[in-house]
């Protein structure tokens, strides 16, 4: 694949529609493609966080384990959906484990090239952030329904 078509990929996704040229050049050179097959888990609660996703087809459960009672599915995400934010902040440990219901081919960003990326370039670094915060605050507000109705 060529830098040409990753960067149209990249572009077409929701989260990164209005990207700048000039960062979306970095944001790719931090992309990769890949598919995980069902079953696969691409996120386990409690390992290292170094990477993040887009969803461009197929179906991933988030979930947190609730011990006796099992996981629990915060919410099924699918394509066009951002998988994973914990590589943004310390100690960059996943919060929660994420299952490939489906085969899932997804858009992979290193999360460590960018945080690199960032440090030099600050501007980017606060464009991305906000992108994830707006991530991070509705999967807050969803998960705290599921629990409302989980313990309700």
């Amino acid at each position: 694949m060529t830098t040409q078509d990753m960067k149209y990929i990249v572009k077409s996704q929701p989260f990164f529609e209005d990207i700048t040229d000039q960062h979306l050049d970095v944001i790719v050179r931090c992309a990769s493609n890949i598919t995980f097959k069902k079953g696969h888990f691409i996120l386990t609660a409690g390992e290292p966080a170094n990477t993040f996703y887009i969803i461009k087809c197929g179906r991933v459960a988030v979930e947190i384990d609730a011990g006796d009672k099992g996981p629990i599915n915060i919410q099924t995400l699918e394509g066009g959906d951002i998988l994973g934010w914990s590589w943004l902040i310390p100690p960059y440990k996943w919060q929660f484990d994420a299952l490939a219901l489906e085969s899932t081919s997804v858009l992979l960003f290193d999360g460590a090239c960018l945080r690199q990326e960032f440090e030099s370039n600050y501007e980017l670094g606060f464009d991305v952030v906000k992108r994830i915060t707006a991530v991070i605050t509705y999967r807050l507000m969803n998960t705290r329904m599921k629990l409302m109705d989980f313990y309700v």
